[in-house]
């Protein structure tokens, strides 16, 4: 289920400095934008239209800036305190750009205060007063465009795109030069704190933020993918993030990955002299390549005369369900099962093997990339005990030597993904040892995703 899209059209900060109201009460400001702020105060009631006198810049004026606002919200808090929310009503542009200077140095102040380096801390703050503030101005300008009908549909689109990936270059070198998980980690969550205003009125940029399910990437995210079709209304800004981010790389390898591994599951159903096959999916998801695999009536004729038994594998209840509905009216020779378990555990006991059972092949589309690596090779040698003699284990990795395509997920919707490349896939294969395995690497479409299929001797 979609959580709200945001709805402001600023970054706020949270803040704590006193103002006065007029004509005589004194508030404290919780936060604050650039078209408005939230303050509390023991006033428990307020005139619609307001003055208020406040500082913002430093060195601080001789006399505060007095601007008007109105008030739009407020709540009873206890101990006899209201809280509002007031938009600015008349911010003149030097008023705007001081308010603005205030909001982004207090953001590169957070974003640098545990950092001990003066040279690096200067490198931080330079990113967020002049990159970050850019690209917020940049996007607030696109905004205003769109809004106003002043710019073509598909010039808006590539606009963002260009805007964005322009951005993630940038981020992408601060990243070189800073060299530490930490600091980066803290500095991509204030930048999406800044452009949340903007980038999350995307519905499918949202829904992949906030990760309703509890993880990145659920099933219902990857149908979206699937689907590849805007969720937000036409020509709105929230629309040409979906495109954006529908049409990105890491997107587009996705949907290339699923086409992949049809062609490997049909022609492994179509060219096996078995009567009986069984293939294995962990963390399934939706299902998405066998749904669309036995939808084709042309290989459920060739396939007519084999006994198919289809295993998806998730943590995710609902996956299942859907997985499961949407495959409950298949060909007599087609047998489903969905088994609830948590991928972690299914290595740790060997009840495991019992209840999964031997398989002829198994596969995973994405998932080991979030795991470490003793993890993985765990799973790795669990799963290849299962296969049968010719059997073949299929596992898909995004390449770390091609970095651009995780910039946008992890700089805009906090995914971050264990990055391995050809060689680190090769050498974890070693542990099962190489005389018992033919191993094959290739890539999809878009040259993003690698498959490393391993098959059993």
């Amino acid at each position: 289920m979609l959580s709200q899209v945001d709805n402001r059209y600023s970054p706020r900060i949270a803040v704590n400095f006193p103002i006065r109201l007029f004509p005589d009460a004194e508030a404290n400001v919780l936060n604050i934008s650039e078209t408005g702020i939230c303050f509390d105060c023991e006033k428990p009631v307020l005139p619609e239209n307001i003055s208020l006198l406040m500082n913002l810049i430093s060195p601080k004026p001789k006399q505060p800036t007095k601007i008007s606002a109105k008030v739009v919200w407020h709540k009873i808090l206890p101990g006899n305190k209201s809280q509002f929310g007031a938009r600015f009503s008349l911010l003149d542009k030097n008023h705007l750009l001081q308010t603005r200077d205030f909001i982004f140095d207090s953001f590169a102040k957070k974003a640098s205060a545990d950092i001990k380096d003066e040279n690096l801390k200067i490198k931080i703050e330079d990113f967020f007063n002049k990159d970050i503030r850019q690209h917020h101005e940049n996007l607030s300008a696109l905004a205003q465009e769109t809004g106003e009908g002043k710019i073509e549909s598909e010039e808006a689109e590539k606009k963002l795109v260009t805007l964005s990936n322009e951005f993630l270059l940038k981020g992408e070198a601060l990243e070189k030069i800073v060299d530490s998980n930490i600091h980066m980690k803290k500095t991509k969550q204030i930048f999406r704190e800044i452009t949340g205003c903007w980038f999350y009125k995307s519905p499918v940029i949202k829904m992949a933020y906030d990760r309703p399910r509890g993880y990145p990437g659920d099933f219902e995210l990857f149908e979206i993918i699937y689907n590849n079709k805007p969720l937000a209304e036409n020509k709105s800004f929230g629309f040409y993030g979906d495109r954006y981010f529908l049409n990105s790389e890491y997107a587009m390898a996705a949907r290339a990955r699923k086409n992949k591994m049809k062609n490997i599951l049909q022609d492994f159903m179509e060219n096996s002299n078995l009567s009986t096959i069984r293939m294995l999916n962990i963390a399934c998801g939706p299902s998405r390549d066998i749904r669309e695999l036995f939808s084709d009536p042309l290989l459920l004729s060739e396939i007519s005369g084999k006994k198919i038994i289809f295993t998806g594998l998730d943590n995710d209840k609902d996956a299942l369900k859907f997985s499961e509905s949407a495959l409950n009216n298949l060909p007599s020779n087609i047998e489903t099962r969905f088994l609830h378990e948590n991928v972690l555990d299914i290595s740790k006991n060997a009840k495991y093997r019992d209840l999964i059972g031997k398989q002829d092949i198994i596969y995973i589309l994405g998932l080991t990339e979030y795991l470490p690596d003793r993890i993985f090779k765990k799973l790795l040698h669990f799963l290849f005990q299962l296969l049968n003699d010719k059997g073949m284990l299929v596992i898909t990795y995004k390449d770390k030597d091609i970095t651009f395509p995780s910039l946008g997920p992890e700089w805009i919707s906090n995914w971050s993904f264990i990055k391995r490349g050809r060689e680190d896939l090769i050498n974890a294969t070693k542990e099962l040892g190489s005389d018992k395995y033919s191993l094959k690497i290739e890539k999809e479409g878009t040259g993003t995703i690698f498959f490393l299929t391993l098959t059993k001797i």
